[in-house]
């Protein structure tokens, strides 16, 4: 049944590319001559709202988002919206009496697929799916939805960075106070790295508005030369996930969780996370949409070296997010993100209260080795942290300050099914009222990305 549906949707999107005008005039002559199916208050809205667009292009776009997304029911709402002004639409019709058939509601589907058949406007393709669909219906049985869910990636990528080692572009540091010059090891050194990530999620619906949901990811990172940035981690992050409001337009999303993690991080290990997040995501006038959260955690980190300063860290985070996405066009998009990050551990000196304030645009472009855009993306970002309190091993009068800017371009080009080519180039520079921490660094990579 899946495949059929993502047949009939696939050329449902290519057989309906109907200019704005011809439909809006369609939609007058639905009006005059009434239409034989029931049209929920919902499809008026969507209607409403598909009015404003500048193609049912972009209209069908939504529908497919929401299909991928398993909202049915708001597909259901744009494309009824898009059938008042194109009632002979045959491929309309027939993806609508796919999504009805899924639905469980078998009277209204076989209006909609029997209707599309009448018109004698579908493909030879559209018309097996069509037949499929009142063969799967005439066995009685609504499709059943699986509770188990699971997906993941797994990247890697080649990296050359000309500040490999994270140290300072400063001439000098300071070390009690006292300005010293920089030692060998302290400055910038150029090195290629190679990283490894796997990622999955899995999920079991428990009820419409509860399931369980865990999260895990393996990342190793290995430099061309031996340092402490060498890296290899294990993390998983199981929880359960409340849906508050499932609303067409808006959902409201709440989940505890707790973290198990092993591995080193810049000489500690992160035992264990516990907190619990807020998510919400609302959708406005069809060109908008702004997602927010705010997330609470516990951390207990454990000192796996004996390097000096390096104690075992635990104590709070909070963290607060929203973003807003407009899309200009079908291939053209846009966001701004903000998040807030506040931190308050036994080690004051690792303290802090962060701001951080980023921008992106992003272009899909027709070239690819398959059916998918590729996607070109330019970021700028700007971070300002002010720590709470003074790491006397190198300042007891400055507490420490940092500014950052960060610009990043990258451009995804699908290369095969679930397959990417991923390249990046992004260039960082640090300020800090502390020359330990004044860095700029340059970075180019190159990887491949399969979702699975």
């Amino acid at each position: 049944m899946n495949s059929v549906a993502h047949g009939a949707k696939r050329r449902a999107l290519q057989g309906a590319s109907l200019s704005f005008f011809i439909l809006l005039a369609c939609s007058g002559i639905a009006a005059a001559q009434g239409t034989s199916y029931s049209v929920s208050e919902e499809a008026t809205v969507q209607l409403d709202k598909t009015i404003k667009s500048a193609s049912v292009d972009d209209g069908l776009s939504l529908a497919e988002l929401a299909i991928d997304e398993g909202r049915y029911e708001q597909a259901v709402g744009i494309l009824s919206g898009l059938l008042l002004r194109a009632p002979d639409n045959a491929t309309l019709k027939l993806l609508l009496g796919d999504l009805y058939s899924r639905m469980g509601s078998f009277p209204q589907a076989r209006l909609y697929v029997e209707d599309a058949l009448a018109s004698g406007k579908l493909t030879p393709e559209q018309v097996q799916d069509a037949n499929i669909i009142l063969a799967l219906m005439a066995g009685g049985k609504p499709e059943a939805k699986d509770p188990f869910s699971m997906s993941g990636s797994l990247s890697s990528a080649l990296r050359f960075r000309t500040n490999a080692t994270g140290g300072t572009n400063s001439d000098i540091v300071l070390i009690n106070d006292q300005a010293v010059a920089v030692q060998a090891n302290a400055q910038e050194e150029s090195d290629w790295d190679w990283s490894t990530t796997l990622s999955l999620r899995a999920g079991y619906e428990i009820t419409s508005d509860i399931a369980m949901d865990t999260r895990g990811f393996l990342f190793v990172r290995k430099q061309r030369q031996e340092t402490t940035n060498n890296l290899s981690v294990v993390q998983v992050t199981p929880g359960i996930r409340f849906d508050l409001v499932k609303e067409k337009e808006l959902q409201v999303r709440v989940r505890p969780y707790v973290i198990g993690s092993a591995g080193e991080l810049g000489g500690r290990a992160a035992l264990m996370i516990g907190g619990a997040g807020v998510e919400a995501q609302q959708l406005v006038d069809r060109r908008w949409i702004f997602s927010q959260s705010a997330e609470y955690r516990y951390v207990d980190y454990r000192a796996t070296t004996d390097r000096p300063g390096l104690e075992n860290l635990d104590g709070d985070e909070k963290r607060l997010s929203a973003g807003a996405t407009y899309l200009f066009t079908e291939t053209l998009s846009g966001r701004l993100d903000y998040r807030g990050n506040w931190r308050d551990t036994n080690r004051e000196s690792d303290d802090r209260i962060q701001h951080r304030y980023r921008g992106s645009v992003t272009y899909r472009y027709p070239f690819s080795f398959t059916e998918d855009k590729s996607r070109l993306r330019f970021a700028a970002a700007y971070t300002e942290s002010d720590f709470e309190g003074l790491d006397r091993s190198i300042s007891v009068n400055t507490v420490r300050e940092d500014e950052q800017w960060e610009f990043d371009l990258s451009n995804t080009t699908p290369i095969a099914e679930d397959l990417t080519l991923d390249l990046s180039a992004s260039y960082s520079t640090r300020d800090s009222n502390l020359p330990n921490f004044v860095t700029e660094d340059t970075t180019v990579s190159a990887g491949v990305t399969w979702r699975f």
